[in-house]
């Protein structure tokens, strides 16, 4: 008899499997390899986002829930106000026609994309639904 894997296990190895797929496009894409390392840093970064992201976006209980509360006030405040002002003109100057004509600067944006997403999930749905504690269930699926 065959085993069917959980909802969380298919998510995590479609997760894996996608995430493979642009980790190793991320060594094929570029030119030398300081061009390759970068591309894979900003892979990593994506993931790295991606599962701060995910954690904060899932407190376990009401102690955790207050506390990634404080951090997102943090972050929204420093986000608001300086990186808004200081991405501006980055953010300008990557919807020009010239950025998206470089397909190193686009795949470079779809891979931090990619991996930023893919982390997140597999971070939302572990914390929700596989790791919760039962006798501190989630907030967030109880109300």
């Amino acid at each position: 008899m065959t085993k069917k894997l959980s909802p969380a296990a298919r998510s995590t190895v479609l997760a894996f499997l996608f995430g493979l797929v642009i980790a190793v496009s991320c060594w094929w894409v570029g030119s030398n390899l300081e061009a390759k390392i970068v591309t894979f840093a900003l892979f990593i970064l994506g993931l790295a986002l991606g599962w701060l992201f995910g954690t904060i976006a899932t407190p376990y209980d009401r102690s955790e829930e207050q506390l990634f509360a404080k951090y997102v006030t943090m972050i929204t405040t420093f986000v608001s106000g300086f990186l808004v002002a200081k991405a501006d003109p980055i953010i300008t100057e990557f919807f020009t026609t010239k950025t998206f004509a470089d397909s190193l600067i686009v795949f470079r944006a779809i891979a931090f994309s990619v991996a930023f997403l893919l982390s997140l999930i597999v971070v939302f749905i572990y914390r929700m639904y596989v790791f919760a504690d039962p006798a501190h269930p989630n907030p967030q699926v109880n109300t």
